[in-house]
């Protein structure tokens, strides 16, 4: 097992490589961004095309319901069960809780889980700037970085402006070394600064600025890790050529929307862009529907699914970006779970791009999650995304 004790002075491409380690993954983790027949792939170090099959892994430092680190048995079972990839939520505030460095004992804690999850074979994209849903946001960004205040949605995005690229810049030296680490999601799910009174398409302007600022920073510190990238609350629209302007920045870049929609009457975007998802409001855990199980009520719904998706594939396609759906899912409260998680997989797998579902541990999110660690066992439906035969027979 291979932990990382302090912050190294830089992980560039052009430096001398890492030593290999007998505690290194048995599976080659590093990936990059090549083009293959017309299209942008993540390919491994061999060149063989690899599209992701995570899962969402919420590491926070407080809360009655979030476990220790996760068991090297645990993180076995999940990779026997097909899962490739945990995405790893991090909220600022536990592992940068004041200015300067990091906080040494929460690094340290996931120094251990990344460690355990690369020893058993899966790699790890982190999340280093998980904000939150709702309007809690002083729950997840640290008040030094809004002078001592706390965050509102409102002051999302002026917060990353001003402090998140020296967070990152200090998050991806930490770990750009670590065999089981292919890179970083920017942030989740940010969010707008609504008081500027322009429209969403301004408002993009500046996040795609922002991004831009982060990535040649990032770029700095190693020339090779994957950054994803994320809209607006994680699917708002945007402008495909927009995103596409990163492209000068370098490679290895990935779109990374989010997938919360079943399809139905009111599911797509308004005409300003934002999305409408009358049919499930992925807000809610506790939200209670009915997903088709069969005949054409459930196709017509994966036609809906498809259709709001192609305006988030076209950014993907225009940008040179591979397409990871960074979060998926389904309250516990509705009926059909396995239906909508088979044919969300059924979709993606058709359309070539990586996914993450939301979320692995049911424990700190009964609402959604995936697996009990508290038994080991996985839940049910579980196999519409973990299909291998130890997770039970419930399968597309």
């Amino acid at each position: 097992m291979v932990l990382v004790a302090a912050a190294l002075a830089g992980c560039s491409s052009s430096g001398p490589a890492p030593v290999p380690s007998p505690a290194c993954p048995s599976v080659d983790t590093s990936l990059r961004v090549e083009r293959r027949s017309g299209r942008a792939e993540l390919v491994d170090r061999s060149g063989a095309v690899v599209r992701l099959r995570a899962a969402n892994v919420r590491f926070e430092r407080s809360g009655g319901r979030l476990p220790e680190v996760y068991a090297a048995a645990q993180l076995q079972s999940v990779r026997r069960a097909g899962i490739d990839t945990i995405r790893v939520a991090v909220r600022w505030v536990d592992l940068q809780p004041r200015p300067g460095a990091l906080d040494p004992a929460f690094a340290a804690r996931l120094d251990l889980l990344v460690a355990r999850a690369g020893d058993v074979g899966l790699r790890v994209l982190l999340d280093p700037i998980h904000v939150g849903g709702g309007d809690a946001q002083g729950q997840f960004l640290p008040r030094w970085a809004n002078g001592g205040r706390p965050v509102t949605t409102d002051e999302v995005l002026p917060t990353l402006e001003r402090q998140g690229q020296d967070y990152l810049v200090a998050v991806l030296r930490r770990w750009c070394r670590v065999p089981a680490v292919i890179g970083l999601d920017l942030v989740n799910e940010p969010r707008e600064d609504r008081r500027s009174g322009v429209d969403l398409a301004a408002r993009n302007r500046r996040l795609v600025a922002l991004y831009h600022r982060w990535i040649v920073a990032l770029r700095g510190v190693d020339g090779d890790a994957l950054l994803a990238l994320e809209p607006y609350y994680g699917l708002t629209l945007i402008d495909p050529a927009l995103v596409a302007s990163l492209a000068t920045t370098g490679g290895n870049l990935v779109w990374a929307p989010h997938d919360y929609g079943t399809g139905g009457s009111g599911d797509g975007y308004t005409a300003t862009g934002y999305p409408q998802l009358d049919a499930f409001d992925a807000g809610q855990v506790a939200s209670r529907g009915r997903y088709p199980t069969g005949g054409p009520a459930r196709a017509a719904r994966r036609r809906d699914q498809a259709a709001h998706l192609a305006s988030q594939d076209r950014v993907a396609r225009a940008a040179g970006m591979p397409l990871l759906v960074g979060e998926f899912g389904i309250p516990s409260g509705w009926t059909g779970r396995r239906e909508l998680l088979c044919d969300k997989v059924a979709l993606y797998r058709q359309r070539g791009w990586s996914w993450a579902v939301w979320e692995l541990d049911h424990r700190i999110d009964p609402g959604y999650g995936l697996w009990d660690p508290g038994t080991t066992r996985w839940l049910p439906f579980a196999a519409a995304v973990a299909p291998a035969p130890a997770v039970g027979t419930n399968r597309c």
